[in-house]
């Protein structure tokens, strides 16, 4: 059995940074490009949302929209996301407690940059909360 890895492509439906976005895709194809044999990529998307991507084997469509999805996953809600192995390119990520011993569960999120920590005030409030180029284990 390969690995699956699953990316939250979540500026599909309502861009909150185009840059991002496609920054995103970017990775996304990156990723289904160079995945080695027996290892797929899925993604996570928000309703309404398809993925113009070929080469993502699976897409497990959401059935909140992008506000509402942050929202619960800011509070630890993550429904219909399941676990594994889960890539966010932007700070939305689906931030639940998970256990690393038994579950093999870990989310990975990417910063692009650090404006939001270092020139808050250069960004509008909707990028601040998307901004952000180091990866973090969560």
């Amino acid at each position: 059995m390969g690995a699956r890895l699953r990316v939250v492509l979540d500026q599909l439906v309502h861009v909150v940074d185009a840059d991002q976005a496609a920054a995103s895709l970017d990775l996304t194809l990156g990723l289904v490009a160079t995945s080695p044999s027996g290892c797929t990529v899925d993604a996570i998307v928000t309703a309404g949302a398809e993925v113009p991507i070929g080469g993502v084997s699976d897409v497990r469509t959401l059935a909140l929209a992008r506000r509402e999805l942050a929202t619960s996953w800011q509070l630890g809600i993550a429904p219909g996301v399941g676990g594994g192995l889960i890539h966010s390119p932007t700070l939305m990520a689906p931030l639940v407690r998970h256990d690393r011993v038994h579950d093999n569960d870990q989310t990975t999120v990417t910063l692009w940059d650090l404006r939001a920590w270092d020139a808050p005030e250069t960004l509008s409030k909707a990028r601040s909360r998307g901004s952000g180029a180091c990866s973090v284990v969560l």
